[in-house]
């Protein structure tokens, strides 16, 4: 095993802070993979990724299948040489190897819009020119979406028409359910998550992926909004405001606030309210996004 440096941050960077500092400072090689303490490579993982870009040095990004382990009493004290053990479901059923024509054909409500950090190989200067060019401010505390989502956008800009490679046959496995940011979860699928959509859209998203994100989307995250909207910590206007801020755009988001709303019967009248602003946006925008 090796080379191993262990570093420790002075105080709390947050995760795009933590990202920043191991992309652009701690690493040393040509391709980074992010794995987090929750995740296990299987066995001859590595000998799997070094051949593959062995093979494809010509590619900047590229795309893992993963196993997905919901059960965290599953985590074993040790894994030497790997992990095999129980897993309940594959990240991508398509197992087998294939060339991409451009990165972004990977961008599916299935794939959670690639926002799965583990499961992109990326060269080193994508990270390099991303950061040299980031303006914001690394605040532990910001809900912002480059900061929730740093990978995904810096390959949304450094790499989306570029060729990738997928390598279907699994190489890690993840466990759910220890993540540090499930107290946030709600807050960021129902209102950062999303943002994505339009992000994409702006960079060449194709139409037919675009459609299939956002139904996807929310539909998938409709229990997210519907916690978040109970949680009592949150003002239900600003909730609403927020969520709105990038739904209005589609004609699902208008549905499932209201289907939130109607649930939750807080209040009705609102509901009411809410239903005829959604007759009358698609009345006046009929096609601007799926049912």
């Amino acid at each position: 095993m090796g080379p191993l440096v262990y570093s420790r941050n002075p105080s709390n960077l947050g995760y795009a802070g933590n990202v920043a500092v191991l992309t652009t400072k701690l690493a040393r090689g040509e391709y980074i993979w992010l794995v987090g303490d929750d995740d296990l490579l299987l066995p001859g993982a590595v000998s799997e990724i070094l051949h593959m870009i062995q093979t494809h040095d010509d590619i900047a990004a590229f795309h893992l299948n993963l196993r997905i382990c919901t059960k965290t009493s599953a985590f074993p004290s040790e894994s030497i040489g790997g992990f095999c053990g129980e897993y309940d479901y594959l990240y991508r059923n398509d197992t087998t190897n294939h060339s991409l024509t451009n990165w972004k054909d990977l961008i599916q409500a299935e794939t959670d819009m690639c926002t799965a950090m583990f499961a992109h190989v990326v060269k080193r200067q994508c990270w390099l020119r991303y950061f040299q060019s980031f303006r914001g401010s690394f605040s532990a505390s910001s809900m912002s979406l480059e900061l929730i989502f740093p990978h995904t956008i810096m390959l949304g800009e450094q790499v989306m028409l570029n060729p990738s490679y997928y390598l279907g046959k699994p190489v890690l496995t993840v466990f759910f359910g220890t993540q540090s940011y499930l107290d946030k979860s709600n807050y960021i699928f129902s209102i950062v998550y999303p943002r994505l959509i339009r992000f994409f859209q702006l960079r060449g998203l194709s139409e037919g992926q675009l459609q299939s994100c956002i139904s996807g989307v929310y539909r998938r995250n409709l229990p997210a909004i519907k916690n978040l909207w109970l949680d009592k910590r949150h003002s239900k206007l600003v909730i609403a405001i927020l969520f709105l801020r990038h739904a209005w755009r589609y004609r699902i988001g208008w549905m499932t606030l209201f289907r939130v709303i109607v649930y939750t019967r807080k209040p009705r009248i609102a509901a009411i309210f809410l239903d005829s602003i959604r007759r009358m946006k698609c009345f006046l925008f009929p096609r601007i996004g799926p049912e």
